[in-house]
């Protein structure tokens, strides 16, 4: 596995991952701390970047896919190598303290926030707020994990313990 860890742009400590199981695409994967992956992942991007910060938890079979297929060049099929025409995919952004549930897709774009929450099987298409419970297909925001009092609360004391 460590050899696999030195293929990522970037891989903090305490990361933990399948990759027999897993695909990735290395060169454009950031990783933070205390990072778990469970079997069956699939990030891929070729050109976006995909930044996952510190303290995430993705269950099985969990997706991300940073890129798109060029389907609007006039004279070209979508199946072609399309590697001379620029195109820029987007990047994929997962805060820290993030859970992604087990079978949920992450696409192109999006940015999770600090503490959100992402149901198993969601398909995440927009962003979604710090410390959010977020599910379904599309996601959808069904309710906040604290109070903005609560948040403040939580941030505090992580901030004494010196874990944020």
């Amino acid at each position: 596995m460590f050899i696999k860890k030195r293929k990522f742009s970037h891989c903090g400590k305490n990361v933990i991952f399948d990759p027999l199981s897993s695909e990735f695409s290395y060169g454009t994967i950031s990783l933070g701390n205390n990072v778990f992956i469970a079997p069956q992942a699939w990030f891929r991007s070729d050109r976006g970047r995909i930044d996952i910060a510190d303290d995430v938890m993705f269950g099985p079979k969990v997706q991300i896919y940073g890129g798109n297929h060029i389907f609007d060049v006039i004279g070209k099929k979508m199946n072609e190598n399309h590697k001379d025409i620029y195109h820029q995919d987007k990047n994929v952004s997962i805060e820290p303290d993030v859970w992604v549930g087990g079978g949920s897709i992450i696409l192109s774009g999006v940015t999770i926030g600090r503490g959100a929450i992402i149901g198993a099987g969601s398909v995440v298409t927009r962003n979604v707020p710090a410390y959010s419970i977020a599910a379904g297909n599309p996601c959808r925001i069904i309710k906040r994990r604290f109070s903005n009092e609560e948040i403040n609360l939580h941030e505090s004391t992580l901030n004494k313990r010196g874990v944020i």
